[in-house]
């Protein structure tokens, strides 16, 4: 009997044997402990009696706004001779807390911090903002929505170094509380947390899940609308004086807003009145914990689908590529996870299929790394031997840049981090309608021959399926 390939993706819980009970009862979200979740901490969300283990974080975290902007509000001239311009300055250097697996994945789960060019940026954006009478410590909020190549992300992780005293104390408390002593850990930043068993001298830094948000990446319009939370009417009147496109920088929409007070005053207000949404783990549109119910399901029900394939050649990474692909449209079409994907979000599904191709690449010696940035922005995943690299894109059928993610995105891509094949998956959710698949294969057939031979297009069906009941 072939052997089955399956290596579980773990959550924190399973790792370290704790109960469901204790999971919810301490509040934290239960991690990954091997790849990202693309949820962040929205500081709408942040209170000082988050839970009995996380007292004070949002007023530790306004007066650690208050300190930088009353350092922004004297600076006299934007350069390091200003001794408040550099006190703004070291009040945002940062870098990501290792370890809250949150975020998109930067190479691995280890994280960074800004360079000073985005920091020089930030404080000038923040100088203009206050010179038209805003002062508040939550215009920092809205670093992210004015700052070019600064996203939802970064601010999370800014967030998270602001008030990392509370974090810590936060995670040694569900130590002992869980009674996890035991378990190896190791030091860092002058604490004693628990060791990434999946990473080895990285901590685990938990979190309380009601403080998570499932808040983009702000590079594109898109986003910063969603960041800003601006209702109907606010968009509409920025786009009636701006236009807006998928190329449009922050940089653009940030001068414009500087010289219409009124859109400003709008955009500003909208955010200060808005309330922050805690991430819906019931229905998981990112797919943060329901994959495992899923791939479970389909091994236990269909534990062909896993099996190893004695054809593959591992030396070759356009075969694992393909294999992983292949296994995935099975799992979703053949063994019934169509039905449970309808809700996911783009994120959500390209995570499922992290999840099921990781068996795939752990047992071939294969690196799979999700959203990584090699210069010109990041690529869904790009699978990697050592020796030869592939990209895959991944879009709904759903999402209006479908077209841009084959004749740019994946192009751009595999330039980037010379890889010498790419894949775009293209989830259709058109139930008996194919315009938008022609669309897509009339796009790749006017591409150059030499870059169609290094493209292949993967279509899965993800629409639900009709009850066998309903059939005619």
């Amino acid at each position: 009997m072939a052997k089955r390939n399956f290596a579980k993706l773990e959550s924190f819980s399973e790792i370290f044997k704790i109960e469901p009970e204790q999971v919810k009862s301490l509040g934290f979200f239960d991690i990954t402990p091997a790849v990202d979740s693309s949820l962040y901490i929205d500081p709408k969300l942040l209170t000082d009696d988050v839970s009995p283990f996380f007292v004070g974080a949002k007023s530790l975290l306004t007066k650690q706004f208050k300190k930088i902007l009353l350092a922004i509000s004297k600076i006299g001239e934007e350069t390091k001779r200003d001794i408040y311009w550099e006190a703004a300055n070291n009040g945002l250097k940062f870098k990501e807390l290792q370890g809250t697996c949150l975020g998109y994945s930067k190479e691995s789960t280890m994280g960074h911090g800004v360079g000073q060019k985005t920091r020089s940026s930030i404080i000038s954006r923040i100088r203009k903002i206050m010179s038209k009478g805003y002062v508040e410590p939550e215009i920092l909020d809205l670093v992210c929505v004015f700052t070019d190549d600064f996203g939802c992300d970064l601010a999370s992780d800014l967030i998270t170094y602001l008030i990392r005293d509370i974090i810590f104390k936060y995670n040694e408390s569900i130590i002992t509380e869980l009674k996890l002593e035991s378990f190896s850990q190791i030091k860092y930043m002058g604490h004693k947390l628990l060791e990434n068993p999946c990473r080895k001298g990285t901590p685990i830094i938990l979190l309380p899940k009601s403080i998570l948000s499932d808040l983009p990446i702000c590079y594109s319009f898109e986003d910063i609308a969603f960041a800003c939370q601006l209702n109907k009417e606010a968009r509409e009147a920025l786009q009636t004086y701006l236009e807006i496109s998928e190329t449009t920088r922050k940089t653009a929409i940030f001068n414009f807003l500087m010289g219409n007070d009124d859109l400003l005053k709008k955009l500003i207000d909208n955010y200060s009145s808005s309330k922050g949404n805690s991430y819906d783990y019931e229905a998981d549109p990112l797919c943060v914990w329901k994959f495992r119910i899923i791939l479970n399901d389909v091994v236990n029900n269909f534990p062909e689908v896993f099996l190893l394939k004695s054809s593959i050649n591992k030396r070759n990474i356009c075969d694992i590529a393909t294999e992983c692909l292949k296994n995935f449209k099975d799992l979703i079409e053949d063994c019934g996870g169509r039905n449970q994907i309808s809700h996911f979000k783009e994120k959500g599904l390209q995570f499922l299929f992290f999840a099921s191709s990781y068996s795939i690449c752990k047992a071939n010696g294969v690196d799979l790394c999700p959203e990584v940035n090699h210069g010109k922005g990041p690529i869904d995943f790009y699978l990697s031997n050592g020796i030869d690299k592939v990209c895959i894109e991944a879009k709904k059928s759903t999402n209006t840049a479908y077209l841009h993610g084959l004749r740019k995105q994946l192009p751009a891509y595999m330039k980037s981090n010379e890889s010498k094949y790419g894949f775009y998956l293209f989830f259709n959710y058109d139930n008996g309608s194919s315009k938008k698949i022609q669309k897509l294969y009339d796009a790749y057939n006017k591409m150059d021959e030499s870059l169609k031979q290094k493209i292949k297009i993967v279509i899965i069906d993800s629409f639900e399926e009709e009850s066998a009941s309903k059939i005619k």
